[in-house]
Parts: C-alpha cells; structure tokens; sequence
C-alpha cells in the first residue's frame, strides 16, 4: 500500500511538473512560430514589392525610349528604308540585350526590324501592338505579352506611334530575361517567386513552362483584388501554400510569392526540439529529487501500518514514537491516543456485556407472550374484512351497472336531439324547394310570353320574306327588259356599220349585265323560296310543339308545387313528435342520474368501511410483525451479547 501512495505522489508531481512545461513549450513554439511566419510574410510583401517596383521601372524606361525613337523616325523613312532609321534601331538594340525586336512599320504596310529577318512576309498592320498604338497615338502603349512573329519567343512589346501619326515603333521587351530576374529571388528554402498575366497565363514560374494556362480556385481571388495575402492548396502537387500578390500597374502582371506551408515548420523545428530536451532534463532533476522527499515522507506512514496490523490482531499495548513536529508527528501522537480510548473502552464493554445478555433473556419471553395475542386480534379483524370487501364488491357492480344504463339513456336523449335538429333541417330544405319550385313556375310563364312573341315576329319574318320574293320577280323582269334593250342596241349598231362598233361593245356589255342579272335573281328566288319554307316551319315549331311543352311543363310544376306542400306538413308533423320523445328522454335521463348517483355514494361507503378494515388489518399486522421483529431483536441481541464477550477476550490488555 505505502509503495502505491509512493507512486501516486510521484506521479501526480511529474504530471504537475509536466503539464505547465508542455503548455509552455507548445504556446512559445507557437508564438515562435507566429512570430517567424509574420517575418516571414513581411519578407514575401518586400520581395513581391521589390520584383514589382524593378518591372516598374524596366517598363517606364523602355516606355521613354520607345517615345524617344518615335520622336526620331517618319513614315517615310521606313518606305524608303533610310540608313538613319536602320541604324537608330541598330544601336537601340545593341545598347539593349533585354529587347527582342525593335520594329517599325507605317500604313503602308512597309516595316523594317533590328535584328533585320530579311526576307519576310510581315504587315504590321496586323499585329496587335500596332492596332493599340493606333487607337491611342498620344502615348506608349504596353500591349498583353504574345509570342514574337520573328523569335516565336513570348515577348512583352510597347509602342508609340509616330509624331505624324503615320506609323508605329515597337519594342518587344524579352520574357526570358523577366524570368531570369523572378528566378534569382529566393523566398526561404521552397519558396518562389512566379508572374503571369491577366489572362493567367504564366510567364515565369519554377515549375511550369512559359504560356502555360494557371489554375486553381485562387485565381478567382486575384482576379478580384488588386493585392493581398491568401492561403491556397497547389492542385499539382496538393501542398498547402501561403502567398502574397500584387498587380503591376504597368503591365497588369500578376507577381505571387509563395510559401509552402511546411516551411514554417522547418523553421519553427529548431524551437521545439529546444524545448523537449528541456523538458526531458527538468523531470529527470524532479524525479531524482522526488523520490528523496517521499521517502522521508512515507517512513513514518509505513510504522503506522505496522503498529495499526497488530492492533486488529488484537494487541492494544502498541504506541508509535517518532521525533517530528509536523502533520505525520500530529497523527501519530493522535494514533496512539486512540489506541488508549480503544483499550478503555474493551474494558468498559466487558463489564456491561454480561448484563446485556441477562436483560434480553427477560424481553424475548415477553414479547413472545405479546407476539401469541396480536396474531389472535389479527385473525378476527381478517374475517371481517373480507365480508365488508365482499358486500362492496356488489354495490360497485350495481353502480357500474346504473352507470351503463345512464350511458345508454344520454345516447338515446342525444339521437332523439339530432333526429330533432334533422327535422328541423328537413322542413328548411322542403321550405326552400317550395320556393324554389314557384320560381320554376313563375320563369316558365316567362318562356311561354318569349315563345308568343318569337312566333310573332317569326310570322313578321315571313311576311317580309314573302315581300322579297316579289322584289326579286321584279329584278328578273327588269333584266329581261334590259336584255331586249340590248338586243336591239346590237341591232341598230350592226345596221351603222363602222360607226356602231362602239356602241356594239357597249350593247353587248350591257346584255352580258342584264344575263348576270337574271341569273343572280333565280337564285336570290330560289334562296327565298327555301328561306320562307324554313320559316314557316320554325313558326309552326314555335307555335304548336315549343308551346305545348311549355304548357306541359307548367302543370309538371303546378304537381310538384302541390307535392312539396304535403311533404312540407307531413315534416312539420314527425318534427313535432320528434320533440315530444327528445322531452320524454331527457326526463328518463335525469332520473337514471339521480339513482346512479345514489348508488355511487352507497359503494363509497362500502370501500370506505372495507379501507377502514383493512387499515385495522394492516396495524394489527403491522403489530404483529412488530413483535415477531422485537423477539427476532431480542435473540439477536442475546447473540450479539455472547459474540461481544468472545471478541473482547480476543484482546490482550496489560494490566
């Protein structure tokens, strides 16, 4: 036990030893760590500004000496080919490694370059440089990056056209040498540098060749925001990176500078193994010097177990004596002093033990005396009970029965309720129908007055058509009339010879009419003819047959008006005695809730008188269980008496 106590002190103080340590050398390690990647991205920012202030500046000078040889050249100096524009852009090339191509070329399509090509089939016009100086002649313009026409080489080129705005100069600034620049800065061990354009296609990068398309959800952040810090995973070789870009104002480039993650690792490596090995060190001193203090902590504790191992056995003459003044010096002086009242009080218990066992020899005869008496008692209140349990048993059963038939009262009171508001729902609808069906009767007097007048107007109708007709006898007389009159107009121009033949044309015109219009009036006849047989017989439909059902539906009504008013009394009949049965129920109802009620507080009574039985019962049970406990006690105790003197002799007391 004591070398249990031994390692569980050393263990809780290693673990209060080691815990704050670890706590510490995780929290340094991380503020180390932060502190080293702010620096460290503080060191990105000034590379990523350095790189984008040195573009800068290439630009700007490559813009001012592009504006320097424009101002030099005409238009017809590059038609003419002239020595003095070869050679200014001979020694603009020279003095300048960093350009590709220095080109010239003017609305005529004539060019010139340094280095000259020779024989070539180029039009400036329709490159991109020369179409953007074009559209803004006041200025240099820097074109997106694009692949040389003469090196097939990726090139950054910047224009200016020419002061009599006839042609254009351009400087293909190399991105090889861009490149070489970019790969010179280091960012740490992995880190790098990379550019690309705003299409995202890179133009300098460790890993990827020029022209290659950019990818990567953080793209879309760039293309957002003219600059800032961002954390993205490369998706080639799926490694966390952190990166910090800005956008050249020049060039619209896109300067990134990236770290990987696992270099603030690296970095912050160093620390963390400084701290284990402190660590390591700082237990070890504390165990060394734990297991000395413990020591001198636990020998005391380790007499106290001993001496407390023989005082069980029975021993009460043991006392410890030790020379501390601490707490475990307290508990031994407390340990024996407990020992001296256990020796005291063995001896007290030896003296009593005898009485105690004489004492309860006298309380086990009398309550088994008791014990005999309160099982009689017990008997009889039992009998009782279960008559009175019996009788109540039969009053519930009569009330469960009042019960039921109370139910089945309150139904019948409740269907007769219904029946009633049916009734009364039945005479509103017989009502409604009646009104109803006089509404039917009155609309068809309605119909039968619209009918008449229909047929009267259909006789009208056909008085007119009759009027037609003859209308249309007098439009065939008077075509044939005019036949005869062109007839004999023929006539008289055949007998004028020459001179009739006009009003020959004109007869016959005339007769050609009048024949239209003896055909166009048989069969307006004969249109009015079927007309005035149609009309006849809607008037003879509408006069005899359309009536008759009219007048037939009339008496149809006037029946059913006649039937609605019986059934109308013969509802207003069964309604009523409908309500004289509901009155009668409801009386039945009442009264079989008088009697249920009756006999509700009868079986009340009853369970009352049974309760108050069976609480007798229960005491005199309660009672007798008492008893049978206190003789159960008091040869217990004598038991108890005779053990405690056997455990007292166990202990060996010096007198």
């Amino acid at each position: 036990m004591i070398k249990r106590l031994r390692s569980r002190l050393m263990l809780i103080i290693c673990l209060m030893v080691i815990i704050p340590n670890i706590v510490i050398a995780l929290f340094a390690t991380n503020s180390a760590k932060s502190q080293l990647q702010n620096k460290m991205e503080d060191t990105t920012q000034s590379s990523v500004t350095l790189l984008n202030k040195l573009i800068d500046t290439m630009v700007q000078m490559e813009v001012s000496n592009v504006n320097q040889l424009a101002n030099q050249i005409t238009s017809e100096d590059i038609d003419q080919h002239s020595v003095k524009a070869r050679k200014l852009i001979n020694d603009y090339k020279a003095q300048h490694p960093e350009i590709e191509v220095v080109s010239i070329g003017n609305d005529n399509g004539a060019w010139m370059k340094s280095p000259d090509p020779g024989q070539e089939e180029f039009d400036p016009r329709t490159r991109a440089w020369y179409t953007l100086a074009k559209k803004y002649p006041s200025q240099a313009m820097v074109a997106d990056p694009s692949v040389s026409f003469s090196t097939h080489k990726y090139v950054l080129t910047i224009s200016k056209t020419l002061p009599d705005r006839l042609g254009v100069v351009n400087l293909s600034l190399s991105i090889a040498e861009l490149d070489k620049i970019v790969k010179n800065i280091h960012l740490g061990n992995k880190g790098y540098l990379y550019l690309m354009d705003r299409n995202n296609i890179m133009l300098s990068h460790p890993l990827l060749k020029t022209g290659e398309k950019a990818k990567g959800a953080q793209l879309e952040v760039m293309g957002r925001q003219r600059e800032g810090f961002l954390e993205y995973v490369n998706t080639d070789t799926n490694v966390l990176q952190h990166a910090y870009y800005t956008t050249n104002s020049s060039t619209a480039f896109k300067i990134v500078g990236v770290l990987p993650d696992s270099e603030y690792a690296k970095a912050v490596a160093p620390i963390f193994y400084t701290s284990v090995i402190v660590l390591v060190i700082s237990v070890a001193i504390v165990l060394v010097l734990l297991f000395f203090i413990i020591r001198g902590i636990t020998r005391p504790i380790e007499q106290l177990n001993r001496s407390a191992i023989r005082v069980s056995e029975g021993h009460l003459d043991e006392q410890v004596l030790t020379k501390r003044k601490d707490e475990i010096g307290t508990l031994a002086g407390n340990y024996n002093g407990m020992v001296a009242s256990l020796r005291r009080m063995v001896i007290e218990m030896g003296d009593t033990s005898g009485q105690l066992a004489a004492s309860s020899e006298e309380l086990n005869a009398s309550t088994e005396m008791n014990a005999k008496s309160v099982e009689l008692v017990s008997n009889l209140v039992s009998e009782s009970s279960e008559g009175a349990q019996i009788q109540a048993l039969a009053t519930e059963e009569t009330a469960r029965t009042i019960e039921e038939m109370t139910r089945g009262i309150q139904k019948i009171a409740e269907s007769a309720g219904m029946i009633v508001d049916s009734s009364g729902r039945t005479e509103e609808d017989v009502h409604a129908g009646s009104r109803k069906i006089r509404q039917v009767s009155e609309q068809m007097d309605t119909i039968l007055h619209s009918t008449m007048e229909s047929a009267e107007l259909m006789e009208q109708l056909h008085d007119h058509s009759a009027n037609i007709a003859a209308m249309s006898t007098a439009i065939a007389e008077i075509s044939k009339q005019t036949n005869l009159l062109s007839l004999n107009a023929a006539i008289e121009a055949a007998r004028a010879g020459e001179h009739g033949r006009g009003f020959a044309v004109v007869a016959d015109e005339v007769r050609k009419l009048a024949d239209q219009s003896n055909i166009t009036a048989a069969d307006i006849q004969q249109t009015i003819v079927k007309m005035t047989e149609l009309i006849g017989n809607a008037f003879d439909v509408m006069k005899n047959k359309v009536q008759a059902d009219v007048n037939q539906g009339l008496g149809v009504t006037a029946e059913a008006l006649e039937a609605f008013v019986n059934i109308e009394q013969s509802a207003k009949q069964i309604s009523d005695q409908v309500q004289d049965i509901s009155a009668v129920t409801e009386q039945m109802s009442a009264s079989s809730q008088e009697i249920s009620a009756a006999i509700h507080e009868v079986a009340g009574i009853s369970r009352q008188t049974v309760d108050s039985f069976e609480r007798v019962n229960a005491a005199s049970q309660e009672q007798l269980a008492s008893m049978e406990e206190i003789t159960s006690s008091a040869a217990g105790l004598a038991r108890m008496a005779t053990d405690m003197q056997t455990m007292i002799d166990r202990f060996k007391m010096e007198k």
